[in-house]
């Protein structure tokens, strides 16, 4: 249910893990071409290490 909008009852604690607010997993699926862009960025360091 990603596309579905979540309604929470004040001070419910929320039960499902995309409801507990930034999804990391979800936001790099979602800017693929930001992630990949990073990843190489990222990696050169590490190769001329």
């Amino acid at each position: 249910m990603l596309g579905a909008v979540a309604t929470r009852e004040p001070g419910k604690t929320p039960q499902h893990p995309a409801e507990r607010g930034f999804n990391r997993s979800r936001w790099a699926l979602e800017h693929a071409a930001l992630t990949h862009y990073l990843m190489v960025v990222l990696m050169l360091p590490g190769f001329a290490a």
